[in-house]
């Protein structure tokens, strides 16, 4: 015979895989033999590829919501700003309602960026940044903020660590884990001490390692510990699960959104806690090989001395989003053609490509994607003006379409005319 038993040996699970059979069968008892195997971490590896299954599953979920999302806000939040510059010199007071509609619609796009930021999509301008120099000011514009009671300090250890980062997505991580940690203390006071370096990882017994260890080396690390309650260990990794808290109620995407970020930027998470203790959090990052320089940005910069003239050649699979480029873009002086899918923007561009200056194309479109459209566009016209739309930033690689802009979803008005604008000055020239 044979089972299987979980026990509690010092507020830690344990699994055994047990055995029992009879050695000694004769007279009227029997000796019986029973062998017990420590299955624990057999246990805990199946938990762990149950609990991937289960975020993988997320993550397509939210993907699939994110994109829909994202072009609903596009309407929304474009249409709101166009419609405040056609009301600014009316006076009327609706302007105040679609204003309010404007920062609504800001709210959503905020709460869908931290969908993407769970599962690892969220849109991102990488740049080398001083870490040290990012914690400081964090905490300065925290200390406001969080409550009288908790103490925020900050330690640099060594020289300035660099890392490849977004600058908003970095803040997004030490803001978030400060506030929690600001929370737990808060109550009945104490310290929540924020510590910036580079140090040497994996290391430490017992600590949870999310969404896996690295592998040994040297990391830049955000260190976050406060003196709160802690965490019990059979809770510890579920704080990063989406609106899982150990408060009354959950909060949100705020450490799952973070998590999603560490991964990301190819980074992990450590955590260590004790009831009564309090709990440390360590972000370890990859450390950047060079110094600061020129990012790239996802935000092109606008080019005013150009002139709105010209064909655009506006591609996207969201009937709004199109009727909205082409309301947006004909009161600027452009003419518009719209299409649906890939294959027809292909087909409005091989009958003419002299046509068009300007090309913008959705990512995401049924059939052939939009990478393949903007490719095959360059191959019939070679200084097209390009515009790549996508609510990830992934997507956007120039050497798959030369020197084209990247225009991230939701955008507003006046980012879709940015893009136009810069995407007209970075095409190639033709002699």
């Amino acid at each position: 015979m044979s089972f299987e038993a979980r026990l509690k040996r010092d507020g830690e699970e344990l699994w055994l895989h047990i055995n029992v059979s009879p050695i000694d069968d004769t007279g009227d008892a029997a000796t019986l033999l029973a062998i017990a195997r420590d299955v624990s971490h057999t246990h805990r590896l199946e938990e762990r590829v149950r609990q991937g299954q289960k975020l993988e599953s997320l993550g397509t979920l939210a993907g699939g919501i994110a994109h829909d999302f994202n072009n609903i806000v596009t309407s929304v939040l474009a249409n709101a700003t166009l419609a405040e510059t056609m009301l600014q010199n009316l006076g009327s007071g609706i302007l105040d309602v679609v204003h309010d509609i404007r920062v609504a619609a800001e709210r959503a796009a905020a709460l869908n960026s931290s969908l993407l930021a769970y599962i690892g999509q969220a849109p991102a301008a990488f740049e080398i940044l001083d870490l040290h120099a990012s914690a400081r000011e964090t905490l300065a514009m925290l200390r406001p903020l969080v409550d009288p009671a908790v103490r925020l300090e900050l330690s640099e250890a060594g020289d300035p660590p660099f890392v490849q980062a977004d600058p908003s997505q970095l803040t997004q991580i030490m803001v978030n884990l400060i506030t929690n940690g600001a929370e737990a203390v808060a109550q009945g006071g104490g310290q929540v001490q924020v510590e910036t370096g580079v140090g040497h990882y994996p290391g430490g017994a017992g600590q949870a390692w999310l969404p896996s260890a690295p592998k040994t080396g040297r990391y830049a690390f955000i260190r976050v510990t406060d003196d709160g309650s802690g965490v019990p260990r059979s809770v510890l990794e579920r704080i990063f699960d989406p609106f899982f808290s150990t408060k009354a109620t959950g909060r949100g995407l705020g450490l799952s959104a973070t998590l999603g970020i560490v991964k990301r930027h190819g980074g992990a998470l450590c955590i260590d806690s004790e009831p009564g203790i309090g709990t440390r959090i360590d972000v370890i990052l990859p450390i950047a090989e060079r110094k600061p320089e020129k990012p790239l940005s996802s935000r092109p910069a606008p080019a005013a001395t150009l002139v709105n003239t010209g064909v655009v050649l506006f591609c996207d699979d969201e009937k709004l989003i199109r009727q909205l480029a082409k309301r947006i873009l004909e009161r600027e002086g452009y003419e518009v053609v719209l299409a649906a899918t890939g294959e027809e923007a292909l087909e409005y561009l091989t009958a003419n490509c002299q046509r068009y200056s300007v090309l913008v194309v959705d990512h995401s479109l049924p059939g052939i994607r939009g990478d393949k459209v903007a490719v095959r566009a360059r191959e019939l016209k070679p200084n097209l003006a390009i515009v790549k739309a996508s609510g990830y930033r992934d997507v956007f690689d120039e050497k798959d379409v030369g020197s084209s802009v990247f225009l991230p979803k939701p955008f507003t008005r006046s980012a879709l005319l940015d893009s136009l604008l810069a995407a007209m000055r970075a095409a190639p020239r033709t002699t």
